[in-house]
């Protein structure tokens, strides 16, 4: 029982880990001539559903940067400023294309812009769609080949924000298997360190796909139905 349930607690964080979502958007730049405070270089952005994620390398003489944004043909606003390299432009308008750029700054002082990014937020992307034909899909069918065995069928529904992991055993168990089933399920998922664990890799996932409140819920069955155990992670 043991191997199983530890098996179980397996399935599921690499399950969660594994899921990476939607490909980097290519770029396009052009050269500045550098300026005190230097010119940002190094600048890319990745595409993450309806956010963008932006980052760039540390100019001579900065002390913060100014990042601006637009869409479509509208006029550059400045949407960021910030000590940091990188930032994270979020809840973009779906079927939008968005301009990008940043500078350097230093007091009064400002760098000349960086070459600007530019790419288009497309259809809305939401878990059903990624659970259907996306890379949601991928992830769990890579890891159903990689861990599921003999002993289980395994199931991946959506429903609203929740991913739901279904796992049933192939084989009956008997009163008392059950009763110790369950037992060391609960002992191996709800230890504090599982909750941390779980939770941060919801946060990654929510990085990584651009969606917010994602939510999984594993339930393990026995081969007659009957419900072993059922854990939400949010």
């Amino acid at each position: 029982m043991k191997r199983i349930a530890k098996k179980m607690s397996a399935v599921m964080l690499a399950f969660i880990v594994t899921l990476t979502f939607m490909p980097a958007m290519q770029g396009n730049y052009v050269e500045a001539a550098s300026k005190k405070p230097a010119t940002v270089t190094g600048a890319k952005a990745v595409r993450k559903a309806n956010s963008i994620y932006f980052s760039w390398k540390k100019a001579k003489r900065a002390t913060k940067y100014q990042v601006y944004l637009k869409k479509n043909k509208g006029k550059w606003k400045k949407k960021v400023t910030t000590k940091a390299k990188k930032v994270r432009i979020a809840n973009l308008k779906w079927n939008t294309k968005y301009y990008i750029k940043v500078r350097a700054v230093n007091g009064k002082k400002a760098g000349k812009f960086s070459g600007t990014w530019y790419g288009k937020i497309g259809k809305k992307v939401t878990l059903q769609t990624l659970a259907k034909n996306g890379s949601v899909k991928k992830a769990f069918t890579d890891v159903e080949k990689q861990y599921t065995t003999d002993d289980f069928s395994t199931k991946l529904t959506v429903s609203g924000n929740t991913l739901g992991y279904t796992m049933k055993l192939k084989y009956s168990l008997s009163a008392s298997d059950k009763a110790k089933f369950r037992k060391e399920l609960a002992k191996q998922f709800k230890t504090a360190s599982m909750k941390k664990e779980m939770k941060a890799d919801i946060k990654k996932m929510e990085y990584d796909t651009g969606l917010s409140s994602i939510k999984i819920k594993l339930n393990i069955k026995a081969k007659d139905g009957t419900s072993l155990f059922t854990y939400k992670y949010s």
